[in-house]
């Protein structure tokens, strides 16, 4: 870790990650700032009071080339704490530097794979889309690979899911059926969404995998920055992804996100689901929200499904898709059969 000078000389709480190069000598008089130079390296001025809010400036085209960011001068406004530094520091500064290693997904040593499960259309039986879920190399759960990811190798291990998710994809789907892949992301692994779409596109385009024919989804499991999901979300609409929100209901940003973006899909989170058939509560509530969202031009999976009871329950309700072990289990780097056979 190395400490940071205050304007007086004394020793700041604010410190560098310790995969930062080390910060060369100021090359401006500005009172306060950060930046990026030519060579990626931080270039640390003057840090006297403790910092707010870095924004970054990146000379970005609109097919995410030019990843790199230019030499310019970052400033910061004024804030409150060391933490805020940190988390400053971590989530902005350190990301810009961690997609210099991570856009091909080198960073991110240990091996895994994935697994698809598949997402049925409730009205006509057919395959919708597979979801890609990871998997250990020899199949283990997604526990044994996600418990091997630190915040510093997030970036990386979200591009390399990615990669292999569409290298998959690309290899088992029948184009003639053209099912989506969805495959899940970290919002708080995207620090420039052009930027960071650039491997995807890449992929994409070797493998002859369709852009139109992918999801973008993630969770709302953790506390993030609305507005920074947000930029997220318009830009993969931007460019032809589908975009759902995952585990609806579940956690943070929920109705506010939705008020202010309406994504392709919503998955509702499966505790909704369980034991539906005999749960009048969550029929209404499960029905209120399938309402609302279809009002929305919002399509509904409902996932988590388990028996042909929950299965029909929800048909009752009018919802769009289905997912979960009543129609089909993930299957390990291959496609699962519908067991259930869903169409009148």
């Amino acid at each position: 870790m190395r400490t940071l000078q205050s304007r007086k000389g004394s020793t700041s709480n604010h410190r560098f990650p310790s995969r930062f190069p080390q910060p060369c000598a100021a090359r401006s008089s500005a009172p306060s700032f950060f930046r990026t130079v030519e060579d990626g390296s931080i270039d640390a001025g003057d840090c006297g009071r403790v910092c707010s809010y870095a924004w970054f400036i990146f000379s970005v085209q609109k097919d995410g080339s030019c990843l790199e960011p230019s030499a310019k001068t970052v400033g910061f406004h004024g804030l409150d704490g060391p933490a805020d530094v940190d988390r400053l520091l971590r989530d902005r500064i350190f990301m810009a530097q961690a997609c210099l290693g991570c856009r091909d997904g080198a960073a991110f040593a240990h091996p895994f794979s994935m697994a698809f499960q598949p997402i049925v259309d409730r009205r006509s039986g057919r395959i919708f889309a597979h979801e890609a879920l990871v998997r250990g190399i020899g199949g283990e759960g997604a526990g044994s690979v996600l418990s091997q990811v630190s915040d510093e190798m997030r970036y990386a291990f979200d591009q390399q899911c990615r990669v292999k998710a569409i290298e998959l994809a690309a290899a088992l789907f029948d184009q003639t059926e053209k099912p989506y892949l969805s495959i899940n992301f970290m919002p708080r692994a995207v620090y420039e969404p052009r930027a960071c779409i650039r491997l995807t596109l890449a992929t994409a385009q070797r493998t002859g995998f369709p852009l139109d024919r992918i999801i973008f989804e993630f969770t709302e499991n953790e506390q993030l920055d609305t507005a920074h999901v947000l930029g997220i979300l318009k830009t993969y609409r931007e460019i032809g992804f589908k975009t759902a929100i995952d585990d609806f209901g579940a956690g943070y940003a929920g109705l506010n996100l939705l008020s202010r973006f309406q994504p392709d899909i919503v998955k509702l989170d499966m505790e909704l689901i369980r034991n539906i058939d005999t749960d009048r509560v969550r029929q209404i509530m499960v029905g209120k929200m399938v309402e609302m969202l279809h009002a929305l031009k919002v399509e509904v999976v409902c996932e988590g499904v388990e028996t042909f009871a929950e299965y029909r329950a929800l048909a009752d309700l009018d919802v769009d898709y289905i997912q979960g072990y009543a129609i089909a289990r993930p299957s390990f780097e291959a496609l699962s059969l519908v067991t259930l056979p869903l169409a009148a």
